[in-house]
Formats: structure tokens, C-alpha cells, sequence
């Protein structure tokens, strides 16, 4: 008789326990919505008229001579673009007219040797109708937009 009784108990333990261990299926639906918009970010640009400026080219011809050594931040066109702008810095110069770069480089170090004659700008101005004859210099079809101001 216990042996029946622990059965039943059992069984009606096994009955609740699948009973309470029951889950119920829920299904969910999950919406989702977008929204996209075109944001504009303001903008100011200004349009230039046409300057003319005179250059006063010396009439010496500088020559420096420039090394760089490796250090992992100076490689070969890097060493002639520093080496050009110090060589202008020293001739207080704004453009150097007719630059011959020679450049050179070995294990330790980049060489640069740089001659040419320093120029700078002066007298500017805006470009008039009497300034179009330089256009003619100068491949301009594609920048005719900003030079339709001249003379006006």
C-alpha cells in the first residue's frame, strides 16, 4: 500500500510540476519605424575678381644647399618641398623664378641643392578690361566663369 501511495505521489507530483514548468507561447510583433532626412549644412563661399600683381625679380641667383636626415618623416619629395620652402624663407621670397632642385640621397641623409632667383609680389590690384591681353597666356576655358568679371 506505501508502495501504491509514493506512486500516486508521484505521479501527481510529476503532473504539477509539467503543469507549472508549462510556458505559454506568446508571440510578440515588434514595429519599426525610420525616418530620413536631407539636412543642408550652410555654406559661405566667396567669389574673387581677377587680381593682377607685379613680380620684382631679383637679379642675383641664390643658391642654398639643405640636408635632412632619416628619421622616418622626411622622405624624398617631402625633403624637396621642405627644401624649397626654407630656401624661400631665406631670400624672403615668394616664388622663386626659374628653381633648378637638385636632390641627392644616401644612407644617413636627403640633399637638396636649390638655386633660382627669389621674386616678389607687389603693386596689387584688381584685373580691368585692359588686363584681358594676359588671358591669352593662360589656359583659362576652364576657369572662364571667374574671369567674366574682368572689366566690368
Amino acid at each position: 500500500m506505501k508502495k501504491l501511495t509514493w506512486t500516486l505521489t508521484g505521479i501527481i507530483l510529476l503532473a504539477c510540476a509539467s503543469t507549472a514548468s508549462a510556458q505559454k507561447k506568446v508571440e510578440r510583433v515588434v514595429e519599426i519605424s525610420t525616418a530620413q532626412a536631407r539636412n543642408i549644412e550652410p555654406q559661405s563661399s566667396v567669389i574673387v575678381a581677377p587680381q593682377v600683381a607685379e613680380l620684382n625679380v631679383s637679379t642675383q641667383k641664390a643658391s642654398g644647399r639643405y640636408s635632412y636626415s632619416h628619421d622616418g618623416t622626411v622622405d624624398l619629395s617631402n625633403a624637396r618641398a621642405k627644401a624649397l620652402s626654407d630656401f624661400q624663407k631665406e631670400n624672403k621670397a615668394d616664388v622663386i623664378i626659374g628653381a633648378l632642385i637638385d636632390t641627392r640621397m644616401n644612407a644617413d641623409s636627403v640633399i637638396v641643392d636649390i638655386q633660382g632667383y627669389p621674386a616678389t609680389y607687389a603693386r596689387f590690384r584688381a584685373a580691368t578690361a585692359d588686363d584681358k591681353w594676359m588671358l591669352s597666356f593662360y589656359n583659362i576655358e576652364s576657369r572662364r566663369k571667374n574671369t567674366e568679371s574682368v572689366g566690368k
